[in-house]
């Protein structure tokens, strides 16, 4: 494996990191179906390259951002039947954008709102080993509402709100059949808590 990277300050707060990669592997497994049996078998040399970006910080005094985009090229090298295939389950593209928005002090206690909101998006990738089938891409939309309450201990009451369009979209597939792919979460709501001691958080409760 090789990489090679760099990080950056674009301007005051705001951060970004770029990094080439290449890599072969040999004996990469992968399951077969033969006889309605799945069978694991290895490719003789398998290889990803790419490149990955990701832009971090504070863009004003108020709004942060978190951003990241792959480009990643994954191909069996070396295989008797799937040489020249790209890997199942690798996009080409994927990339996430998340905002956030810190409204600062509520009261006089000190206490803090902070909203946010993102997308993470997947390309199409193959779902089989002879890419005769392929996942489509997908972009899910998640946001989420912090709510720090400034006591001897701080706590911080978060609500995440998980594909908030309920968009049915499928992560992956076992590679050896279009009749095994794994759907992603629906729409989903969570609650944490967490608690403040001597400069560390520890989370007390969550659904």
């Amino acid at each position: 494996s090789y990489e090679v990277g760099t990080k950056m300050e674009l301007m005051d707060g705001l951060s970004a990191n770029i990094a080439l990669y290449n890599s072969r592997k040999k004996n990469v497994a992968y399951s077969e179906t033969i006889g309605n049996e799945s069978v694991v078998k290895t490719a003789g040399l398998v290889r990803s390259r790419g490149i990955e970006v990701d832009v971090a910080g504070q863009l004003t005094d108020h709004w942060q951002m978190i951003a990241s985009y792959g480009l990643t090229d994954a191909k069996v090298l070396e295989d008797p039947d799937y040489a020249g295939k790209q890997l199942p389950n690798v996009a080409r593209n994927t990339g996430s954008l998340s905002l956030a928005y810190d409204f600062g002090e509520m009261n006089n206690r000190g206490d803090t709102l902070k909203l946010g909101g993102g997308v993470r998006a997947v390309g199409k990738r193959a779902g089989l080993n002879d890419n005769s089938y392929y996942l489509p891409g997908y972009a899910v939309f998640d946001a989420f509402v912090a709510y720090t309450m400034k006591f001897e201990r701080p706590m911080t009451v978060q609500v995440n709100l998980k594909n908030l369009f309920d968009k049915t979209y499928y992560t992956s597939s076992i590679g050896s059949t279009n009749y095994a792919n794994q759907v992603g979460e629906p729409f989903n709501v969570s609650v944490t808590a967490s608690v403040k001691f001597y400069g560390f958080s520890q989370p007390v409760s969550a659904f």
